[in-house]
This record gives structure tokens, C-alpha cells and sequence, in this order.
């Protein structure tokens, strides 16, 4: 734990105050959660390397072993606690509405395991996948819609690594969004995206 504590001292005052703000991302109420991703938002908007500051460092699992923003929270969304789930979740919408398109090409990979909790048992999360997956839709480029959309087929089609339908029905509702934000590139890969 010593030589852990050491390497968080190496760390930039941005990636220090991001470490920070993550470890609220899992407090109990909603309004605190939602304090804490708009304070990770602002340390990612305030970072002179701006978005790519979301591969910054705010933990370490190991004295060897750095943990990134976009690792912290693909961790808390897998983990066995609801509200860091649900904090993970808000902070991914968070950064979308602040940040905008510059943390697309950063967070659209997260879009398949918002998408899996979409089936989470707790209300409250589910409810956090919904509002963050929109929002990942929301800063998408056109020119990701090819790759976009593939994903949504995938996680429609399966229903995730759980099968869940929940899941299935969730894929189905941002495809319907995607084809409305890019009908063009939808019309133009859709050939190539739907296998019969």
C-alpha cells in the first residue's frame, strides 16, 4: 500500500483531483454522484491535454500497474456495487454533455457495457444506462456509425455476454436513434452491417 500511495503522489494536480472525484462516483445518494462525475468532468475539461486526459492515471491497482479514467469506470460498471454502476454510468453522460464530441472517440467504446446494464437489476441503474447511452449517441460522429452500429447489431442480436433481452431492446432503441441522427451513413452501411 506504501509504494501505491507513493505513485499516487507522482501524479499531476489534474489526475490527483480526477482520483479524487472517482472515488465519489460511488457514494450513496444521486445527487452526490452526480457531484462527483461533474467534478471528473471538470478536471477532464480543465487538463491541458483535454480529452485524451481521460487515458490519464487516477489510480493504481499495483505499484506498477496504472489504472486510466476509461479503465476506472468500465471497473465500476462491471463491479458488485450498485451506486458505483449507476456513478460510472453518470459520469460517462457527464462527460458527453460537457465535453461533447472531443471524448468520443475515447468513450464510444463504452458503449457495449452501458448497454448490458441496461438489464441491471436495480431501477436506478438501468435508468443511468438508458440517460448514458443516449448520451454517447448523442456526441456521435457520422463517421462512427459504420462501427456504431455494428456494436448495436451485435448487443441486439445477442443480448449481451447475460443474453438478456433487456439488452436486446435497448440496442434496438439507439439503432432507431442512430438511423434518425445519420439516416445517409445508415443507408450506406447497412448493406454491410446486416448479415443475412
Amino acid at each position: 500500500m506504501a509504494a501505491i500511495a507513493a505513485k499516487m503522489a507522482t501524479l499531476s494536480t489534474e489526475e490527483k483531483a480526477a482520483a479524487e472525484a472517482v472515488v465519489g462516483l460511488k457514494a450513496e445518494t444521486v445527487e452526490e454522484r452526480a457531484t462527483a462525475a461533474a467534478a471528473v468532468a471538470e478536471c477532464v475539461k480543465t487538463d491541458r491535454k483535454g480529452a485524451v486526459s481521460v487515458y490519464g492515471i487516477v489510480a493504481y491497482s499495483s505499484p506498477t500497474q496504472e489504472v486510466t479514467l476509461v479503465e476506472k469506470l468500465k471497473d465500476l460498471m462491471n463491479g458488485n456495487d450498485a451506486n458505483g454502476r449507476a456513478g460510472a454510468l453518470q459520469c460517462i453522460q457527464t462527460l458527453c454533455e460537457v465535453m461533447g464530441h472531443a471524448v468520443e472517440p475515447f468513450l464510444m467504446s463504452l458503449l457495449s457495457p452501458v448497454l448490458e446494464l441496461y438489464a441491471d437489476k436495480q431501477k436506478f441503474v438501468k435508468e443511468a444506462a438508458a440517460a448514458a447511452g443516449n448520451a454517447l449517441i448523442g456526441i456521435m460522429s457520422n463517421f462512427a456509425t459504420k462501427y456504431v452500429l455494428a456494436m448495436l447489431f451485435v448487443q441486439a442480436t445477442t443480448g449481451g455476454s447475460a443474453g438478456k433481452w433487456e439488452t436486446q431492446v435497448g440496442a434496438l432503441d439507439l439503432i432507431a436513434v442512430v438511423c434518425g441522427k445519420a439516416p445517409e451513413q445508415v443507408s450506406q452501411v447497412l448493406a454491410e452491417t446486416v448479415t443475412c
